[in-house]
Order: structure tokens, then sequence, then C-alpha cells
């Protein structure tokens, strides 16, 4: 069984997708999630072989995390607790490249989206996607209008708001529900 308070506390991702632009970011499948255990010093390997990996979320419950997949376009479980503990499985593929994932106030998590379209011209569309654990879509929010062919990076609720954040941007959006 998992140490939940270290693995929510601890849990670390290679290859982030904060280094997508930098010249030493691998466009590949070496993205890992770990686990750190600061009494011991032992790191574990939970899942090897992501692709672009940002993330994670643990449940409100600590049965499982969510990873993102920038690159693969997806996101993953892996499972913590109970029968399916120490597996994983892909819970919905996206148009889009996701940026980060981030338990809701609510019900379930968000992830900030980028959709590129490609007419007539290339253009991204931000947006925002509410998911349950099982990867079903609760809510979309589009963030065209206001970040308008910009990346977003993060969507986090908070109270009755949400708070949307670009690196490409000097501001923070926060948009009331």
């Amino acid at each position: 069984m998992h140490d939940l308070s270290k693995l929510v506390n601890h849990t670390h991702v290679t290859s982030g997708c904060r280094n997508i632009t930098q010249p030493g970011f691998k466009g590949d499948s070496t993205g890992r999630l770990m686990k750190y255990d600061p009494k011991t010093k032992q790191v574990t390997v939970l899942l090897r072989g992501l692709a672009g990996v940002a993330g994670p979320a643990v449940s409100t419950d600590q049965s499982f995390v969510l990873v993102l997949e920038f690159l693969g376009k997806r996101v993953r479980k892996y499972w913590l607790t109970g029968p399916k503990a120490n597996t994983d499985e892909i819970v919905i593929n996206l148009p889009g490249n996701p940026s980060q994932i981030k338990r809701s106030a609510s019900e379930g998590f968000w992830v900030a989206e980028n959709v590129i379209s490609q007419q007539p011209t290339p253009l991204t569309v931000a947006q925002g996607l509410r998911i349950d654990g099982n990867g079903m879509v609760l809510e979309t929010v589009s963030f065209v209008d206001q970040y308008f062919n910009t990346s977003i990076t993060v969507v986090q609720e908070q109270r009755d708001a949400l708070y949307v954040g670009s690196r490409f941007v000097d501001f923070v959006g926060v948009f009331k529900r």
C-alpha cells in the first residue's frame, strides 16, 4: 500500500511540459511518474513511457492519480489502491494538447487544453475541460475571447471562479462561475 501523504506531496514527473520549448526537451516517450519517500530516500517509478508528461493530480479519496501526456494528447489514470492498484489506463484522448491538470473544487478535475485549428490558418483555441476520474467531460469552457490565439497553461477552480494562466501573457484571467 502507498503512503498517500508522501505521494501527494512528493510525486514528480519528468520531461515536464514547461520544458517543451527548451532546446533539451525530448519529444519522445521517456517521461516517468515517480514517488519519493523522504524517510528512506527511495524513488519508485510508478509509470514509464509517458509522452511529454505534465501533472499529476491525486483524486479526493486518494485512490488514483491522473497524469497528462502533452504529446500523447491524453489523460492517464494510475490506480493507487483497490483491485486495480499499480495499474494504469488511458481515460480520455483529447483533440488538443493538455498543459496542466488540477483537482476541481466542486467535482472532478480541470484540464487546460489548447486545440490547434488549421483552417484557414493555424489558430490556438484555449479551453478548460472539467472531467471526472473516468475521463467523462463534465464541462467545457472556452477562453478564445480572452486568450485569442494564445495557449493557456492552467485552469484552477477556487470558490466560484476559474483562474486561468498562460506563460505567454502577463496576467491571470479570473472568470466568475
